[in-house]
């Protein structure tokens, strides 16, 4: 299978997966940073110019967001500087190369 298909195949079912948690469990909740990064409507804007890894903007966007909706009140700046996005995004690029990596050596 090329690596477009794996990576679109696995989103979908762990999408399908959380959204079945999250409607039938009340302690779940999906929140949707794979949507943010990859919304047709920011036009790519939080990719590298390979269009493969996300930008460290990208990454403070949906920290924004998470801390927004989710840090109590009085805490969301002091939580939004505990994160640094720049450590967040090398390991994020680091993970997606890394599975890339292993599907295209697997289809060798």
């Amino acid at each position: 299978m090329h690596v477009l298909q794996a990576t679109t195949y696995s989103k979908s079912v762990l999408r399908a997966v959380a959204g079945e948690l999250s409607s039938n469990h009340h302690e779940y909740e999906y929140f949707p940073s794979y949507e943010i990064i990859t919304n047709l409507a920011n036009r790519s804007v939080f990719y590298e110019a390979n269009l493969r890894n996300v930008r460290s903007e990208g990454v403070k966007v949906v920290m924004e967001t998470f801390f927004k909706q989710h840090a109590p009140k009085g805490e969301i700046e002091k939580s939004a500087n505990a994160v640094t996005t720049s450590s967040l995004n090398e390991n994020l690029i680091n993970d997606a190369l890394a599975c890339e990596e292993v599907l295209y050596e697997a289809k060798k």
